[in-house]
């Protein structure tokens, strides 16, 4: 025999809170469970057999057993309990009456009257009300029907994450039907309120039954910009297939008109991907605008994958007057790739072929970058090999074409060894390499300049040592001094073209890398000495690093005579000194900071410092600065907390030292109640490569447990304010 309600009741969770998730009442603005969802269960059995418990049990020869007062049965760990339990063993019927209560981990239930089958699993509820507590969720029905094991039916239900009394919003219907074998539900004469007055109502709705995807509308949202003017956006959701699906979200602007949008994902065995498209008829701009992007990765082979990133937009102001987000404003580049890779156990080959589309406006064509068609890299070595030697390969083929500048193919070839020693306190790794570029270059230029090569090796020898001691109390401090020594002879590289080629910014982890450039267009020439000091404090019990604190150096032995176009050599004898420094203290404490100082001018190049205190996801303060001599300054002050039981605030401030003028000022306020939640937040920042601002208004409502309305801003704040955890 079994208990058939659980599975009947529990259904309720799939229905009216379709989007349901669970609720955490971080701030206890709650009130408690209902008393009559703590049933005490009987005593546990090892077996599965459902147990009764009643004051009274009278059992008849017939098989019909009536029990009474303070009747419980438990099975497994839902527990039925009522005033009154009839059962016939002959017909397998079931009828509880009298404050009937049902309570699972998931679920608990009370009603009048309860009436099912065991064997057939027919069931019928009266008068239900149930309470779900992990959502906070509660609601009625007038009547629970199940007259099959795939189809349950509610009369007159509802629900809400509200308490009792405060019903800040609702949702009703006057007939629901679940049909599990189709996972799909259908609600007739839905209603949402929000506190008394009716705010959507349809009469019909389908809808999935648990993690299944269904087509319809989703949450609609709105804020307001200065360059955009009031917007409001409703999504449509296709349920193509099962692994087809496409939203569709018109997308309206006072200022600008009507904007469509579209996106199609797929999934297949071997394949996954999406198109997103948008067009707009501007009427500010006065012209049409779209955005296009591709995205699909294939894996033929579990050693093989394509990758391909298509990016592409009408003009290069789309994304400062279309999108506010953090991530896009700041984009000078949109890249449009196809990679074809495989995968040996000793190394693997890429084939590209990349461009740009550039939309940063002060970019001559000369400077936007040069299209790779194709490019082909091979990587590979060979670990531990006779001697204990390492053996590595690098080699590349490309074919590099542009509007403006010279052209042509780069052949660069680098083969490499080395002898790693290591032991638990030290270790020294010497490495010799040898790189050889050649070109092949357009007609463009005279016959004996078509073809220029380069060859050259180097020479590094990286060595080191760990000192280790109790520092305090289970705190382990380590002192690990490093000399790193680079030699590469000088050649003269000035009739090499540049085709993708850039002198990496100085930093500490600078200090031991053999090449101070990216790319194969200029091998630096370097007899240098790099000297650095790095000190850790480790927790000796959960092995986490408290503080890390690195000061280093480079020493040069001769001029560094190979640049690129329009540089002079440099002479300095020493570099810049680097520092870097990273603690947590107290658990709440981050501290990260860098410098670049000057010893010969007595002054700090470049730094950046971040002081974050964070007790919990949603307390923190973020305090930053960063800093390059002849280029910027800037301060910034980040923070999310709580400002009464019910509020919280989130600002943003980012400014300018050297131009004296706010980058970005952020603020607004959150009010948080048991069921629902209401952000507006508003924002002014530089767009248009700094000569322009904007600013917007962003609105979202939560009711949680059901959807948001309004603006999605959980990702602008999470990104805006680092370490701030948006969560409903």
């Amino acid at each position: 025999m079994r208990l058939p309600t659980a599975h009947t009741l529990l259904v309720l969770l799939a229905s009216l809170p379709a989007f349901a998730h669970a609720q955490e009442d971080r701030w206890g603005l709650c009130a408690a469970a209902p008393e009559w969802t703590v049933v005490a269960p009987l005593p546990e059995r090892p077996d599965e057999a459902i147990r009764f418990n009643a004051d009274n049990a009278d059992i008849e020869t017939t098989g019909l057993a009536t029990l009474t007062g303070d009747v419980r049965m438990t099975h497994r760990d839902q527990t039925l309990s009522a005033d009154r339990v009839t059962y016939d063993r002959r017909t397998q019927e079931l009828t509880a009456e009298g404050n009937v209560t049902l309570v699972s981990p998931e679920l608990a239930m009370r009603g009048s009257r309860m009436d099912s089958n065991v064997e057939t699993g027919e069931a019928r509820v009266d008068a239900a009300e149930y309470f779900m507590a992990e959502l906070h969720g509660r609601g009625h029905a007038d009547r629970i029907e199940r007259p099959d094991e795939n189809t349950v039916v509610l009369h007159g239900a509802s629900y809400t994450t509200c308490d009792p009394g405060k019903e800040a919003w609702l949702i009703s219907a006057g007939r629901v039907k679940l049909d599990h074998a189709e996972a799909e539900g259908t609600a007739h004469h839905a209603v949402l309120k929000v506190g008394k007055v009716p705010v959507m109502y349809t009469p019909w709705i389908s809808f999935p039954i648990g993690d299944e995807r269904k087509s319809g509308f989703l949450a609609p949202s709105f804020g307001d910009s200065g360059k955009r003017g009031f917007e409001f956006q409703l999504p449509y959701y296709w349920n193509i297939a099962p692994n087809y699906d496409a939203t569709f979200s018109p997308r309206y602007m006072s200022r600008r008109g009507t904007q469509l949008n579209g996106e199609f994902r797929y999934l297949t065995e071997a394949s996954r991907g999406d198109l997103q498209l948008a067009w707009l008829d501007d009427d500010l701009y006065e012209d049409d605008r779209w955005l296009g992007r591709f995205r699909n990765t294939t894996r033929p082979t579990r050693d093989s994958r394509i990758d391909i990133d298509l990016n592409g937009v009408s003009d290069d102001t789309y994304f400062d007057d279309l999108d506010s987000s953090l991530g896009v404003i700041s984009t000078t580049h949109l890249e449009r790739r196809a990679d074809a890779r495989w995968w040996w156990d000793y190394g693997s080959l890429l084939v590209r072929a990349q461009g740009f589309q550039t939309i940063d406006e002060t970019l001559t064509t000369a400077q936007h970058p040069y299209r790779r068609l194709p490019q082909l890299l091979f990587e590979g070595g060979v670990p531990d090999a006779g001697l204990g030697l390492d053996y590595a390969l690098h080699t590349e083929w490309v074919r590099f074409d542009h509007d403006e500048n010279v052209t042509g193919e780069r052949l660069d070839f680098q083969p490499a060894v080395s002898l790693p020693l290591r032991t638990p306190g030290a270790f020294i790794e010497p490495r010799a390499a040898w790189r050889y570029t050649s070109y092949r270059l357009d007609d463009s230029l005279p016959a004996d300049q078509r073809e220029p090569d380069r060859s050259v090796p180097t020479y590094s020898l990286d060595s080191g040592l760990i000192f280790e001691r109790e520092a305090a109390t289970g705190t382990r401090q380590t002192l690990e001094p490093r000399l790193f020594y680079v030699y590469t002879p000088y050649r003269d590289q000035d009739d090499l073209p540049v085709f993708d080629t850039a002198e990496l910014d100085f930093s500490f982890a600078q200090l031991f890398r053999e090449d101070r450039f990216s790319g194969a267009d200029r091998v630096a020439d370097a007899d240098q000495l790099s000297v650095a000091l790095t000190t850790r404090f480790i927790d000796t019990a959960s092995g986490r690093e408290r503080l890390r604190a690195s000061i280093g150096q480079v020493f040069y032995f001769d001029d560094r005579r190979v640049t690129l176009p329009g540089q002079l050599p440099e002479t300095d004898g020493e570099s810049d000194l680097a520092a870097e420094v990273g603690a947590r203290l107290g658990g709440f404490w981050k501290i990260d900071g860098s410098l670049l100082w000057n010893p010969e001018a007595e002054q700090t190049s470049r730094s950046s410092a971040r002081i974050q205190y964070r007790p919990d996801s949603q307390r923190v303060i973020n305090l930053g600065h960063r800093y390059r001599r002849d280029d910027f300054e800037q301060a910034e002050v980040s923070f999310g907390w709580p400002l009464a039981r019910r509020w919280n605030g989130v600002g943003r401030w980012v400014y300018d030292l050297d131009g004296d003028r706010d980058l970005e000022v952020l603020g607004g306020l959150e009010y948080e109640s048991c069921c629902w939640k209401l952000r507006l937040v508003g924002r002014n920042y530089v767009t248009d490569n700094g000569t322009e601002y904007n600013s917007a208004v962003y609105v979202q409502l939560v009711l949680k447990g059901l959807a948001g309305v309004g603006q999605d801003i959980e990702d602008l704040l999470e990104e805006g304010i680092l370490g701030y955890d948006v969560t409903d």
